[in-house]
């Protein structure tokens, strides 16, 4: 007994990525909880990191390519969750 604990606070990260115009993507983090920050990585060599917890949307321009864009998210409490778009971006 009392060995697994089981939290209903688990938090589900979510984001998707929609096509701007062009080769510019707009991200939109849907994850619900008290975030203090997000870190955005690309997959091409660069990221970025939101310090502003309301900010929940990015843009990001790519050169041709296949990419698997990620984001971590920082809690106020220190925890971490790390989630990868569902599907690779390719540009022609």
């Amino acid at each position: 007994n009392n060995y697994i604990t089981v939290s209903e606070k688990a938090i589900t990260p979510f984001f998707y990525a929609v096509l701007q115009s062009g080769n510019t993507y707009e991200f939109v983090d849907q994850t619900d909880g008290d975030i203090s920050q997000r870190y955005w990585v690309f997959d091409d060599g660069t990221s970025a990191q939101i310090l502003e917890p309301n900010v929940h949307t990015i843009t990001h321009t790519y050169a041709p390519g296949e990419y698997g864009p990620s984001l971590l998210i920082v809690f106020r409490d220190q925890s971490l969750k790390r989630v990868f778009l569902s599907e690779r971006i390719t540009v022609a």
